[in-house]
């Protein structure tokens, strides 16, 4: 099971449930479904290194759909490095958060652990999905700051 999610510019969270392998066209074909959710005109699509998210075919469909308002592998506006560090707030703040609430209700099996993620991405609040977004910018300097090296931040939920 996976969990793709995403910060909307208005800081609500959109996500969805994906079971099984998945690959290039599935990838495309959720975030086709997901696009009436999104605000395309105002936003960015960041993708990390996951293999699907950087096939021919859904690099092909990006470029056509979100032209130079996407960052990540093959990206012709800003070619994200595979092995980054964690700068968005997706990577530094929200999974974790997000693991935290779903072990925090213990789940043993997999329909109990679905429930548990819908109820974990349903509750969370807006305030706190904002203050994650503002810490981008504090990361992005301390990664200057380091030229490009490594630097040490404290949790940021």
């Amino acid at each position: 099971m996976n969990v793709w999610a995403a910060i909307r510019g208005d800081g609500k969270v959109i996500f969805k449930i994906l079971d099984g392998k998945q690959d290039g066209k599935k990838y495309i074909k959720m975030l086709e479904e997901k696009f009436v959710e999104m605000d395309m005109e105002n936003s960015f699509l960041h993708q990390d290194g996951a293999k699907h998210h950087w096939s021919a075919y859904a690099t092909s469909w990006i470029n056509d759909n979100w032209k130079d308002r996407w960052i990540g592998l093959k990206s012709p506006r800003l070619s994200w490095p595979p092995l980054s560090m964690d700068l968005t707030p997706m990577d530094f703040s929200f999974w974790n958060y997000m693991k935290r609430k779903v072990a925090a209700l213990e789940p043993t099996t997999t329909e109990e652990l679905e429930t548990s993620i819908n109820l974990a991405m349903n509750s969370i609040d807006i305030n706190k999905i904002i203050n994650m977004c503002k810490g981008v910018k504090r990361r992005c300097q301390l990664c200057i700051k380091q030229n490009g090296g490594r630097f040490e931040v404290g949790d940021e939920e």
